[in-house]
């Protein structure tokens, strides 16, 4: 039996990375891109949760909005340790430093 919140987090994650993409060449995109991230952190799992936070984390750092973005990297990391995932915490730790830099 398929899990259809399973493909629905994955259908808002692509969505939402797709916008994420056009909101490089446009920043208009990026709303697009928060809504659908949001979307897909609501009901995801642990790890669909920690991707969706880092991809939130990245636009709002994209939007110049720092706290939101720290904030954003910050729920990554958490949920990276919960993971055991020393990858997934190196992700969370590089966004975190790149917050700012553009």
């Amino acid at each position: 039996m398929v899990n259809l919140s399973l493909g629905e987090a994955l259908a808002y994650n692509c969505v939402g990375v797709a916008y994420q993409k056009l909101g490089e060449k446009d920043k208009k995109f990026f709303k697009n891109a928060i809504e659908y991230h949001m979307k897909h952190k609501n009901i995801a799992d642990i790890g669909g949760k920690f991707i969706a936070h880092v991809n939130l984390g990245i636009v709002y750092n994209e939007l110049q909005e720092q706290d939101k973005a720290a904030i954003n990297q910050q729920f990554a990391l958490r949920y990276a340790i919960q993971m055991s995932s020393v990858a997934g915490q190196s992700i969370a730790i590089g966004n975190l430093g790149k917050i700012g830099g553009g």
